[in-house]
């Protein structure tokens, strides 16, 4: 449900100080941005408390800590926050607050959770399924929703979309576990999370009808699910898939116009030589009014396969002007979820035929 949380707490120069030079005592402080005073300290990371921050600029001073499940669970890197563990979240972060406070004054800080402010939530859902790696490719195959930035991260086993109020993060959690914290996880489990940042969560509340960003408040299962939702759909959509053969005999079973027929087995063709993404394809089909813009887009195509190691010949370049000026995107992706399937085919490499819709699968992991 939920992975990682940070929650500040304003403070005045006197606590400050106190806080600086107790943390400067128990591990390496260091100051985290050059242009302010951003103070940082790792060293309860083993028990959850993964970076306990002092901030000092123009709107005074904040105390922030950085929260995982490891609070709940000591060097447990796969565990996540869920619903029942509100409970025993308020009572190890009491106890870790009155440490501080035993250690610099009585009742400088609070330790009622609730009494600080949400600045970022990580809503999560993990799953199992046995090819991690094609769920990732799927995604990167998908949108990029407006409001994100178009650089899109994909690394064969993660993909992100980072936006001014929330980021998307899919990954192989397997090869990150092994990866990065050499913990071998027999599973094969997909990763889903949404980072809401600050601006987002105060849409967040607005949206729920939130008076305040408490933990409490946005501990809360429904919400959770909403989000992975919403933010599946804005990339893969909500259709299932299924592979090229598989989808060309099903627009030609289908009760469409011919005309209808040929544009979307044109997409579905596209989509299978795995080389645009939805995202790429709406960007260089739709979203420009000029030449010029289409140039720019082409050179940005130029550049991704600059990349990926790939040479752009004239050949591509023709390729992909020839894209531009026939396929009708909107129309052809919106006709093939019309027949119920999603426009993103299966990758030559995976051994599925049909996958069902991943906004389904949220519904059932809950």
């Amino acid at each position: 449900m939920i992975h990682t949380f940070n929650l500040a707490y304003h403070i005045n120069k006197n606590i400050f100080d106190k806080i600086f030079n107790y943390l400067r005592k128990n591990g390496n402080t260091y100051r985290k941005h050059p242009n302010h005073y951003y103070y940082t300290n790792n060293a309860w990371n083993s028990i959850g408390i993964s970076e306990v921050l002092l901030c000092s600029d123009i709107r005074g001073y904040t105390f922030e800590l950085l929260i995982g499940p490891k609070i709940l669970e000591e060097n447990n890197e796969v565990i996540l926050f869920r619903e029942c563990d509100l409970g025993i979240l308020k009572e190890r972060f009491s106890n870790f607050i009155e440490e501080i406070n035993h250690n610099i004054a009585p009742f400088s800080i609070p330790l009622d959770i609730d009494r600080y402010k949400v600045r970022r939530l990580d809503y999560t859902l993990d799953f199992n399924c046995d090819e991690p790696e094609t769920i990732v490719k799927i995604f990167s195959r998908g949108m990029v929703p407006y409001g994100f930035k178009a650089d899109r991260r994909y690394l064969g086993t993660s993909f992100k979309l980072y936006g001014d109020k929330c980021n998307y993060l899919i990954y192989d959690k397997g090869y990150d576990l092994q990866k990065n914290y050499g913990v071998y996880d027999i599973s094969s489990r997909i990763r889903i999370e949404v980072q809401i940042f600050r601006n987002g969560l105060r849409k967040l509340a607005k949206e729920y009808l939130i008076e305040e960003t408490t933990i409490s408040n946005l501990w809360n299962l429904d919400i959770c699910r909403s989000v992975l939702k919403k933010a599946v759909n804005k990339i893969v959509g909500g259709k299932p898939f299924t592979t090229f053969r598989n989808l060309a005999k099903e627009i030609d079973r289908s009760s469409l116009p011919l005309s209808y027929k040929k544009k979307a087995k044109y997409l579905a063709q596209i989509m299978n030589d795995e080389q645009l993404s939805l995202g790429q394809l709406r960007k260089l089909t739709v979203d420009y009014s000029s030449l010029d813009e289409l140039r720019q887009s082409l050179e940005e195509i130029k550049k991704w396969y600059n990349e990926k190691g790939k040479r752009f010949t004239k050949k591509k370049q023709l390729y992909y002007t020839n894209i531009a000026e026939n396929l009708a995107f909107i129309y052809a992706k919106s006709y093939i979820e019309e027949i119920g399937f999603s426009p993103i085919v299966l990758p030559a490499s995976s051994d599925w035929e049909y996958l069902d819709s991943i906004v389904d699968m949220i519904d059932k992991a809950y």
